[in-house]
């Protein structure tokens, strides 16, 4: 009678070897191998899975890794591009991405009250430029007046809030505190 027939859990190996050998030669798992293969976790979770179902299952993963890297590309890519915004823009006090639940939105925060409305119509053309250059996702901007500088919070959930950029952190200039 066996170990596993005593009610009794061993690890199961690979193919003919024990988990815990020292082989140095891998396992080979062939997209043409016909026979089943047990993978146990570490938490003793089982799954029994054909070779061509566990290759499809890894070139699944990198293919979805790759498409993780791409779009952290892109996100980097993008912040970068509003935090060097921001820094040409002497009138910017903050600007904060905030995730929402369907869309994300970018706060930029004014330092004066925008006479003439000069900051917002400079925002508007990085929006522009923004949703021209990127078909990934799109981001909604938002300009406060440094009087409604205390609104920001009231989109989304503050705990989730992202200050991309600072005057105060850039070093070069003050936030008014109007």
């Amino acid at each position: 009678m066996s170990v596993a027939q005593k009610g009794q859990s061993k690890p199961l190996g690979s193919v003919g070897m024990n988990a815990k050998s020292t082989k140095k030669t891998p396992l080979r798992i062939s997209h043409f191998g016909n026979q089943q293969v047990v993978l146990e976790t570490e938490d003793y979770d089982r799954f029994v899975r054909s070779q061509p179902e566990i290759v499809r299952a890894c070139q699944h993963h990198e293919s979805m890794m790759s498409s993780v890297m791409s779009v952290q590309k892109s996100i980097d890519s993008l912040i970068n591009q509003i935090k060097a915004w921001c820094a040409g823009q002497p009138r910017v006090a903050r600007c904060v991405l905030i995730p929402r639940a369907d869309d994300v939105m970018i706060a930029v925060v004014a330092t004066d009250e925008d006479p003439g409305g000069t900051l917002h119509g400079k925002m508007c053309d990085l929006h522009m430029d923004i949703f021209e250059n990127n078909d990934s996702f799109q981001l909604y901007f938002v300009l406060f007046r440094a009087s409604e500088s205390d609104g920001v919070s009231a989109f989304g959930d503050s705990q989730s809030h992202r200050v991309i950029y600072s005057a105060d952190n850039a070093g070069t200039r003050k936030q008014s505190k109007e």
